[in-house]
């Protein structure tokens, strides 16, 4: 026990500076073995580290501009050691915003070569190293992402786990990530990836994360899919990997990025489907996020995350304020258009009773006449009366019949229609109820849905 608690002490002690002035010169390679490293001489990197960087800007027109000081001459003498601590910060913040444009494009030979160039002469394998790990940490099944694992040099004890996996330059297994983020039910990779992925989007801007990002966001919904499914028993998720979820989810939901955006969408997909208990306040907080400043582009997979929300948590209520946002959008966001469609295809009881109970109570209290229009119209183009089941029929009814002012609870409501009519009499009093809502909106056609 005392030996291994001096081994942890000395890693931490043993900094990239210190590694670097040793008197034993580093051979690591993630080309080629120690060796053949040792066989080459630096002018040879130089020219391997050059030709990589001509291969990029054939895959990218604009890599050259980047970091082109890397690549100059008199960059082949390099001492990171000797930089102060300001020129030392500021040197791994570009040595990391370079690596974040190199990870989209880890599985092209040019890549490696790039990077061979980068630990040979900036020992970014040493100084680097977790930068590394997070951002090419996409690629863990293939065997380049175990030789690079192999080479990097840690001087912090969290990364012990990948320990066996360095020895043997092996690439990691989904299972094993998913085993090392569980253990103690600490799931603190989760929050360093969440974190790591909100500094590459600001250090990349927007438009390039946008573009070069996607396979990340995959990596981030399989991986944390797989935690949900694997944390999941009788219908609830461990707490604690549900409190290290939402905060990534909140940032996902709001992302103006439409990759990202769709990342935290798929996700809490998963959380849907695999949870189905979760405390009101959380399932009320996730659905503001998704409504959240609605755009055309995602709209459609928002409307349908929605309906499995409804679906599979059964909830009888959306939040007033998020939801209404589906009618003041709707002529750009095509929302009647997108419902009507999912209507179609799919029986969306779940969440047609809580819209429409949302519409109904707004038109209710609202004083805006305009958009009291817009509640009605909304309410009649989304009731298919020739699609709609018994339940749709006893609420639509009675939130009909509230419209028209008939004084009468909605229990009571339900009870009279389940006594005394047939399921052909309940349809026609919805029809009879949704003719007179449209004449007061002046009988203009094509309101209805039917």
């Amino acid at each position: 026990m005392a030996a291994t608690s001096l081994q942890q002490q000395l890693k931490r002690l043993k900094s990239a500076p210190t590694g670097a002035l040793a008197v034993e010169r580093d051979y690591s390679s993630l080309l080629f073995t120690k060796k053949e490293a040792a066989a080459l001489d630096r002018d040879e990197f130089y020219k391997i580290g050059l030709a990589g960087l001509s291969g990029m800007k054939k895959i990218d027109s604009a890599f050259d501009t980047y970091a082109p000081e890397l690549f100059w001459m008199d960059k082949k003498r390099f001492n990171r050691a000797m930089l102060q601590k300001d020129e030392a910060e500021q040197f791994d913040l570009r040595i990391e915003t370079f690596l974040l444009h190199l990870a989209a494009h880890f599985h092209h030979q040019c890549c490696r070569q790039v990077l061979e160039w980068l630990i040979h002469n900036y020992q970014i394998h040493t100084y680097n190293a977790e930068a590394l790990l997070l951002a090419f940490l996409p690629y863990h099944s293939v065997n380049s992402f175990g030789r690079l694992l192999h080479i990097l040099k840690f001087n912090s004890t969290a990364w012990d786990w990948l320990t066996e996996y360095q020895r043997d330059a092996a690439p990691i297994p989904m299972n094993i990530l998913c085993r090392a983020c569980q253990v103690g039910r600490s799931y603190g990779l989760v929050s360093t990836l969440s974190n790591f992925v909100q500094m590459a989007i600001e250090q990349l801007g927007s438009t390039y994360a946008n573009d070069k990002m996607q396979n990340y966001f995959t990596f981030l919904v399989s991986f944390f899919g797989i935690l949900i499914e694997n944390s999941t028993a009788d219908g609830t998720v461990d707490d604690q990997l549900l409190a290290r979820l939402m905060p990534f989810l909140s940032v996902a939901l709001k992302s103006k990025l439409e990759a990202f955006k769709c990342a935290g969408i798929m996700l809490l997909i998963c959380l849907a489907v695999n949870v189905t208990t979760l405390d009101n306040e959380t399932v009320q907080n996730a659905l503001k996020l998704l409504l959240y400043k609605l755009r055309p582009n995602t709209f459609p997979l928002v409307l349908r995350a929605v309906c499995v929300l409804c679906q599979r948590l059964s909830l009888d209520t959306l939040p007033s304020n998020a939801t209404l946002r589906i009618v003041y959008n709707d002529d750009e966001l095509k929302a009647t258009t997108e419902i009507q469609k999912l209507m179609k295809l799919f029986d969306l009881s779940h969440f047609l009773v809580p819209f429409w109970r949302v519409l109904v109570d707004a038109y209710r209290t609202g004083e805006n006449e305009t958009w009291r229009d817009a509640y009605l119209t909304m309410l009649l183009k989304t009731m298919d009366l020739e699609r709609m089941n018994r339940f749709q029929a006893e609420k639509a009814a009675h939130f009909l019949s509230l419209l028209l002012e008939e004084e009468q609870s909605q229990r009571s409501c339900e009870e009279r229609f389940q006594r005394e009519l047939s399921d052909s009499e309940l349809k026609g009093a919805v029809l009879r109820y949704a003719k007179a809502i449209e004449h007061r909106l002046g009988g203009e056609k094509g309101r209805m849905a039917f």
